[in-house]
């Protein structure tokens, strides 16, 4: 239905500002892009069907799909690093949304140690858009969103984050921002609307189940960010998927100010 998603773009070049990117985080005008306009960007269509996690080659287990998504980020990481003055960035950002932000997740830290391999002096953060945090005891009967997560993970063969997969070889801890943030060195962003069913499974249509969601998903928020300092949250009490990428969302949420400054420039 769908070949495009299939298929590499054959265009020589992206032109970032002719794209749905240029109204929102991708503008270089300061007015639009406060945060970021006055940055390089680079930008990595998602392309791996695995959030960039995974290791598996095609075979009956896959339906002979290929799954590298983790050696395709772990290939751009590296020529960006001997191609590009990357190393020599006072800040680098790595930045994700929906798909892209579990895959941010995921390497956050991987890429983090690899350019600080290179220059340990680098500010590197990253951003999480709508991505795996979720709140794991608020389901549907007999549906675990967290065990099928967990074996679309194992089909892909899935590397997440390196220390946590050191202490849960099985993994199961560490495919969700929900379970694998203790793990999380680098600074990091989650950004998220309470009401996000875009990549939820086990929901229902009811208020009463919404509610016990925000509420949950609330106090694992704030559990958080009281364990992990150098995590930042922002949850929007509004449905939405994608506040950084979704024109709507990115140009008609209010932001509080923190310290007398927009929040956003603040946040980074």
């Amino acid at each position: 239905e769908d070949p495009h998603l299939c298929t590499a773009t054959t265009e020589l070049y992206f032109d970032i500002e002719d794209s749905p990117l240029a109204d929102n985080i991708g503008s270089s005008d300061p007015e639009v892009n406060p945060a970021f306009h006055d940055f390089f960007k680079i930008y990595v269509p998602y392309c791996s069907s695995d959030v960039y996690t995974g290791t598996r080659d095609g075979s009956i287990l896959t339906d002979n799909f290929t799954f590298h998504g983790h050696h395709i980020f772990a290939a751009l990481t590296e020529d960006l690093i001997q191609n590009t003055w990357i190393t020599q960035a006072e800040q680098v950002v790595l930045l994700g949304g929906s798909a892209g932000a579990m895959g941010t997740e995921a390497n956050c830290d991987y890429f983090a140690g690899e350019l600080h391999a290179v220059n340990a002096s680098i500010d590197v953060r990253c951003i999480s858009d709508s991505g795996s945090l979720y709140p794991y005891d608020t389901h549907t009967p007999f549906c675990s969103p967290h065990l099928l997560e967990y074996a679309a993970f194992e089909v892909w063969n899935a590397i997440s984050d390196a220390s946590c997969l050191e202490e849960h070889p099985d993994g199961l801890a560490c495919i969700s921002a929900s379970t694998a943030y203790p793990y999380v060195e680098t600074p990091t962003m989650l950004l998220m609307s309470s009401e996000d069913t875009v990549i939820r499974i086990c929901t229902e249509d009811e208020q009463e189940f919404w509610d016990q969601w925000r509420t949950e998903l609330e106090a694992l928020a704030r559990k958080i960010i009281s364990e992990v300092p150098n995590i930042g949250m922002y949850i929007a009490n509004c449905p939405f998927h994608e506040a950084l990428f979704y024109d709507p969302t990115y140009g008609s949420m209010e932001i509080p100010l923190v310290d007398g400054e927009e929040g956003s420039a603040d946040v980074l």
